[in-house]
């Protein structure tokens, strides 16, 4: 079974994400910050993608994605950034994210994109 890594810290949109993940079949392991995703990653899990919200407490979005592309394991693990910035697009290819969803999300998009990754 795939497992998708969910990067949120809003307790309501983090849990909904990963509800409507396990309904369509996947195992789902969330952090609520960028610290936690990090120590998850590094203690083995390997998602077929990873969910990334930006605005993170701790070890915000920016900073897991530098951590991220910097570690030959974990840099090619497909990203997802999941933000309500304003430059959202230009900030996810600065970023190397695979895709970007703006929040309020569209459910359907970040279906269509965890079905092309997974």
């Amino acid at each position: 079974m795939d497992t998708i890594l969910i990067v949120e810290d809003d307790d309501d949109l983090r849990d909904s994400i990963l509800e409507l993940l396990q309904l369509r079949g996947f195992n789902v392991v969330a952090a609520a910050d960028g610290q936690q995703a990090l120590d998850e990653l590094r203690a083995g899990l390997t998602p077929c993608l990873i969910i990334l919200d930006l605005m993170l407490p701790v070890v915000s979005g920016w900073e897991f994605r530098n951590q991220q592309l910097s570690d030959p394991r974990l840099s090619e693990i497909p990203t997802v950034i999941v933000s309500g910035i304003n430059n959202l697009e230009i900030e996810s290819r600065r970023l190397q994210a695979t895709a970007f969803v703006s929040k309020p999300i569209n459910f359907d998009l970040l279906f269509k994109t965890v079905e092309q990754n997974c």
